[in-house]
């Protein structure tokens, strides 16, 4: 998988980023807009240096990318939550 660079972080497609959720691509903007899908980016210091880190929610469901900073994807984590 590949995110693309962007001037404050990177960016993926709805396509790649909804299965990793559990969700499907045409439901991810709304959530999106609704500030149910939430994200956040941190930039790697030290030792950390040019590895980046975008970590994404939906309610208790998160994922996890660590990049380098061409976008490829080093390591992926995450939690399914579970629905009540």
């Amino acid at each position: 998988m590949y995110l693309e660079p962007t001037k404050g972080g990177f960016q993926i497609d709805a396509a790649d980023l909804a299965p990793l959720l559990g969700l499907a691509p045409q439901d991810l903007q709304r959530l999106v807009r609704n500030s149910q899908i939430t994200s956040l980016y941190e930039q790697g210091r030290d030792e950390d240096a040019g590895r980046h880190r975008v970590t994404f929610r939906h309610g208790a469901t998160h994922v996890r990318l660590t990049l380098n900073t061409q976008g490829e994807v080093l390591e992926q984590t995450g939690t399914q939550g579970v629905a009540s």
